[in-house]
């Protein structure tokens, strides 16, 4: 998985979800903004972040996930989980 570039910086970070709280959107195909960097951070349970044509990785406390710009995702939430999002623009 890549790694957060060296000269980013912190745009917002969303609120804490579950599977219940997630928004809809992250569970289908969609993608950032160019410029736009993640970081999946699972504070509890599991989740899977699918890079489809690429990738599928299992997300944990132990094991964060990164969102490169423009590049197709989405989520697959099990129960239980809680995790977060924070974005990041290149500077």
């Amino acid at each position: 998985m890549k790694e957060l570039p060296k000269a980013v910086q912190e745009l917002k970070r969303t609120k804490n979800f579950t599977k219940e709280t997630a928004p809809e959107q992250i569970q289908k195909e969609h993608r950032t903004a160019s410029g736009v960097w993640g970081k999946i951070t699972v504070i509890s349970g599991s989740l899977t972040y699918v890079i489809p044509d690429d990738s599928t990785y299992l997300l944990t406390p132990d094991n964060f996930g990164i969102i490169e710009p423009e590049k197709v995702h989405f989520l697959e939430l099990e129960e239980p989980v809680e995790f977060y999002i924070t974005f990041y623009k290149e500077s």
